[in-house]
């Protein structure tokens, strides 16, 4: 899939690297795991095409799904549960619409993990992040320092 340029006019604020890396994914070129600072979160991923979203997407609910209490409840041939799974899955789906003409401004990512500051990880199968919510981004893997701490308690009294 193509961004059409008409998408991309008003992005001249964003990094010019990080939309051409956008378009290699929409193209379904292979991109380096990106590690971006949005809102915040630190988010980590492979960068994919809307289409390989939409599918990686798909491919969790259905599997969500499938591993469900009612699933297992479900009698009949194993065609005839895959047939309703599928159903089901496309229904819970359909508002998101269909991948066509969605590339832009927003990058898609893979295996994508987001820590907010304060709380657990998010992992998760797939995941779009606004092109304008991201502070900063880089391709290379990271360490963090573990931060010094002091293990002194004060007390304080009042004669």
């Amino acid at each position: 899939m193509t961004i059409a340029p008409e998408t991309l006019t008003s992005t001249s604020s964003l990094d010019p690297v990080l939309l051409r890396l956008v378009q290699a994914a929409e193209r379904g070129e292979e991109c380096p795991p990106l590690v971006l600072i949005a809102g915040g979160w630190l988010i980590q991923g492979s960068p994919v095409s809307t289409e390989a979203f939409y599918d990686v997407t798909y491919r969790v609910n259905y599997n969500e799904l499938a591993g469900s209490p009612e699933a297992r409840r479900l009698r009949g041939r194993p065609e005839e549960k895959e047939r309703i799974l599928e159903d089901a899955t496309r229904k819970q789906l359909a508002p998101l619409g269909e991948p066509i003409g969605l590339g832009g401004a927003v990058i898609n990512l893979l295996r994508a993990s987001a820590y907010p500051p304060g709380a657990p990880a998010v992992n998760t199968g797939a995941m779009r992040v606004p092109l304008a919510a991201v502070a900063s981004w880089w391709a290379t893997g990271f360490s963090t320092d573990k931060q010094q701490t002091s293990s002194s308690v004060g007390f304080g009294f009042s004669f």
